[in-house]
């Protein structure tokens, strides 16, 4: 999937900045999972700790995704390996969270709130 997905990964971030997602189900793993690919997103590792900390002006966040929450056991064996604990596959974990919210929105677990960003 990679491959298809690397042509159009500008295109899919420039979308994601311009909406707002909302949750529409108490469940927000997914709409999380989108959050830290963006925050992530100027990383060019192969690999990616599943929590990271970020600097935003000067404040220190602490960005956790939980892909046991919302990827299927197949995804999660392709995003992990035992060589490496507690670190995620970049590039595959971009095209499972975007596979994932196309997914979600095409469900209505989540929606794109009524105000674009510009």
């Amino acid at each position: 999937m990679e491959r298809f997905y690397r042509s159009h990964r500008k295109a899919l971030f420039t979308l994601v900045d311009s909406i707002e997602l909302e949750p529409v189900t108490a469940e927000r793993a997914v709409a999380d999972a989108v959050e830290f690919v963006r925050a992530v997103r100027d990383r060019r590792g192969d690999w990616i700790g599943e929590t990271v900390v970020l600097e935003r002006d000067g404040v220190k966040t602490v960005v956790r995704v939980n892909v046991d929450a919302f990827a299927s056991e197949l995804w999660r064996k392709v995003l992990r390996d035992k060589r490496r604990p507690g670190m995620l596959s970049r590039r595959h974990l971009e095209v499972c969270v975007f596979s994932y919210l196309a997914a979600e929105l095409r469900s209505g677990d989540i929606a794109v709130a009524g105000r674009i960003r510009a």
